[in-house]
């Protein structure tokens, strides 16, 4: 499980925009090494997932990392991945900075999180 529970997404309700087209979620989570495209208030530039990580405490599950910074105002981005029938939403952007570390890495709140907090099935 990610997130515990997708509790680090919020769901908004907004009028619906009738010419505004919606992607699908990607049926599967984020892999190492996979090529994204990330669309965020401030650039649209292609990506790579850096890898998967576990929280140190095991009740928050784990996170797909983008092994890039963002800015403020980048936090709730499109992270998009390619497939069959066109792009799909494989994730969104939760920036949460490594400062112990020293790398520049942002965390992405994945697909099947965003599935299950919008109850939905793949």
């Amino acid at each position: 499980t990610f997130y515990r529970g997708g509790q680090d997404a919020a769901l908004l309700q907004a009028p619906a925009l009738a010419a505004a087209p919606a992607l699908p979620l990607c049926a599967g989570d984020p892999v190492p090494g996979q090529p994204v495209r990330l669309v965020t208030a401030l650039r649209d530039m292609p990506a790579e997932i850096a890898g998967l990580m576990r929280e140190a405490d095991p009740r928050h599950g784990g996170y797909a990392e983008l092994a890039l910074r963002m800015e403020p105002g980048e936090s709730g981005g499109a992270v998009l991945a390619s497939g069959p029938a066109g792009e799909c939403l494989l994730g969104l952007v939760s920036h949460r900075e490594d400062a112990a570390s020293g790398l520049s890495r942002t965390r992405i709140v994945p697909a099947g999180t965003l599935r299950g907090f919008l109850g939905r099935r793949p």
